[in-house]
C-alpha cells in the first residue's frame, strides 16, 4: 500500500529521508519489508554498506541481511551487486569488484547474533539465495559459525532440509565435522532428526565417525534415540553396516541405549538389545537408576512387566534399588498401578515396608501421590505400617496431609484407627498441619469426629491456634479457641 502510493516526489522523499536521518534503521526495514522504490531512493542518498543498529531490540544487522530477509530477488540484486556488498566478476561486472577492508561491512559481515546473511538464505531453505550469495563471496565463509558456533550447515540440519545440506557439502565444500557450542556435528543432527539419507551419506561418503559424543557425552545413536528416531536407531547398530554403532557407549548420565528405549516404551528396541546384543538389562546409570527403574518412573507399565517376566531368559532384577534407595515398588505405588503391586506382593514377595534413603516406603509414596485405593491396598491386603515414619518424622498420614490428600487421612482415621494425635517429628500432629495450611473444614472434622487434641504441644511449644496464628489463619484460629476466656 505505501509502494502504490508512492511517486518520488520532492515532499515524499524529504520526509522518508528526514526520518532516515533520525533513525537509520528505517532503510532497513525499506529493505526487510520488500519496498523496493523506497529502498531505491533512500540508497541514492544513504550509505549502504553500514551496521544498522535498533537500540531498542538491541539488534545489530547489515542491508544484506535485510534483502535476505525480504526473500525478494530484486531486493537482493539491487544490494548485492550495485551497492558492492559481493563480488560481481562471476558474471561479468569486473566495475562491481568487492573490495574488501577489515573495517568494511561487506558480504560476510554478521549480525548481532554472529550469523552471516548466508546463515538466513539457508535457514529460510532458499537455495536461490544461497547460490547467488555463495557466488559472490560468501563461499569464503562457508564455514563461519554464530555466536552459537552454528554453520549454515546447522541451519540447514536443524530445519531437516536434506537438499541444502547436500548443495552446502557437495558444491561449496561446508565441513561436516565442525561442531557447535553443544558439540553437535552434522552427524548429530541428522541422527537428531532422523534423516537417514544424510546419515549414510556422512558414512559412506565422508567415513564420519558414528561413535563421536557431544557434550553431553551423546552419540549420534542416544540423540536418535532421546529423539524417538528408532528407523534411525535400527540402521545404527545394524550389524551388517561397516559403521555400527556402539550401543556400549554412555552419556554423561551413566545412560546406555537401553535406558533409553526402556525409558521410552519401546518394547521392540529391549528386545532386539536383550536378544540380539546381549545387552546388560540390569546396567545402572549415574543415578543408580536401571533400564526397568526409568520404565516405572516414566510409568511405561507393558515395558515393565516385560523386563520382570520370570519366564524371560534376561528378567531384570526387581530388587536393585537406585541412589536414592528406590526399587521398584517404589515407583509402582506412586505411580498407582495396583496390578503391579500386586503382582510384586503375590509373585515376588517383595517387601511392603521397603524404606528408602529418606524412610519412605511405598505407603508413604501412594499417601504422598492421594493413590486412595493403592493406600487402602497396601495396608488391607498386605499389612503394610502406616505408623512407619521416615526420617523426617513423618507418617503416611503426615506427608498425605501435607500434601493436601485429606480424603486419605480420614480414610486411614475411619478404616484403621490411627492415632489422630501421633506427632511428626516437630511434633506436630495432623491438627497442627491443618491450622497451618488453614483447612477449616478438615480441623472441624478432625476436632469434632475424631477429637483431635486442640492443645497439644509441638516440639516449639505451640498449641495447633498458635501455630494458625502465626500463619495469619484468623478463621481456624477462632475455631479452635471458642468457648475459651
Amino acid at each position: 500500500m505505501i509502494e502504490e502510493n508512492w511517486d518520488n516526489s520532492e515532499l515524499q522523499m524529504d520526509a522518508i529521508d528526514q526520518i532516515c536521518h533520525k533513525n537509520p534503521f528505517i532503510m532497513y526495514y525499506a529493505c526487510s519489508d520488500g519496498f523496493e522504490l523506497i529502498l531505491q531512493e533512500l540508497l541514492n542518498h544513504h550509505e549502504a554498506k553500514q551496521l544498522f543498529e535498533n537500540r531498542e531490540l538491541d539488534e545489530k544487522a547489515t542491508l544484506l541481511h535485510a534483502a535476505v530477509q525480504s526473500k525478494k530477488e530484486n531486493i537482493l540484486k539491487l544490494v548485492l551487486c550495485d551497492h558492492q556488498f559481493g563480488d560481481c566478476t562471476y558474471h561479468g561486472a569486473s566495475n562491481n569488484k568487492m573490495e574488501t577492508y577489515e573495517f568494511e561491512v561487506d558480504i560476510n559481515t554478521p549480525d548481532s547474533r554472529g550469523a552471516l546473511p548466508i546463515h538466513y538464505a539457508v535457514s529460510d531453505g532458499n537455495t536461490d539465495f544461497v547460490k547467488m550469495i555463495a557466488e559472490h563471496g560468501a563461499i569464503k565463509c562457508i564455514n563461519a559459525q554464530d555466536r552459537h558456533g552454528n554453520t549454515p550447515l546447522h541451519y540447514a540440519a536443524k530445519n531437516g532440509d536434506v537438499e541444502m545440506m547436500k548443495q552446502l557439502i557437495y558444491i561449496y565444500l561446508a565441513d561436516q565435522q565442525i561442531a557447535n557450542e553443544d558439540g553437535h556435528t552434522l552427524i548429530h543432527l541428522a541422527a537428531t532428526r532422523g534423516i537417514v539419507e544424510v546419515e549414510q551419506m556422512l558414512e559412506d561418503g565422508y567415513a564420519a565417525d558414528v561413535n563421536t559424543q557431544d557434550n553431553d557425552g551423546n552419540t549420534p545413536l542416544l540423540l536418535a534415540a532421546k529423539n524417538r528416531e528408532w528407523e534411525m536407531v535400527k540402521k545404527l547398530i545394524d550389524k551388517d553396516s561397516k559403521y555400527s554403532a556402539d550401543y556400549k557407549i554412555a552419556n554423561e548420565d551413566g545412560q546406555t541405549l537401553i535406558h533409553l528405549a526402556a525409558e521410552a516404551g519401546n518394547m521392540e528396541m529391549v528386545q532386539i538389545l536383550i536378544d540380539d546384543y546381549a545387552a546388560d538389562v540390569n546396567a545402572q546409570d549415574n543415578d543408580g537408576n536401571t533400564p526397568l527403574l526409568l520404565a516405572a518412573f516414566n510409568r511405561e507399565w507393558e515395558m515393565v512387566k516385560m523386563m520382570i517376566d520370570k519366564d524371560y531368559k534376561y528378567s531384570a532384577d526387581f530388587k536393585i534399588a537406585n541412589e536414592d534407595g528406590q526399587t521398584l515398588i517404589h515407583f509402582a505405588a506412586k505411580g498407582g498401578n495396583m496390578e503391579l503391586v500386586q503382582m510384586l506382593m503375590d509373585d515376588y514377595a517383595a517387601d511392603v515396608n521397603a524404606q528408602d534413603n529418606d524412610g519412605n516406603t511405598p505407603l508413604h509414596f501412594a499417601a504422598s501421590e492421594g493413590h486412595y485405593e493403592m493406600v487402602k491396598m497396601l495396608i488391607a491386603d498386605h499389612r503394610a505400617n502406616f505408623y512407619t515414619a521416615n526420617i523426617y518424622g513423618q507418617t503416611p498420614a503426615h506427608v498425605a496431609a501435607m500434601d493436601y490428600h485429606w480424603d486419605v487421612v480420614k480414610m486411614l482415621l475411619v478404616d484403621f484407627s490411627l492415632d489422630v494425635n501421633n506427632p511428626d517429628e516437630n511434633g506436630q500432629t495432623l491438627l497442627h498441619l491443618a491450622a497451618e495450611l488453614n483447612y477449616l473444614e478438615t480441623v472441624k472434622m478432625l476436632v469434632n469426629d475424631y477429637s483431635a487434641d486442640i492443645n497439644y504441644l509441638d516440639n516449639r511449644g505451640r498449641t495447633p491456634s498458635e501455630v494458625a496464628a502465626s500463619c495469619g489463619n484468623i478463621e481456624v484460629v477462632d475455631e479452635l479457641t471458642k468457648g475459651k476466656v
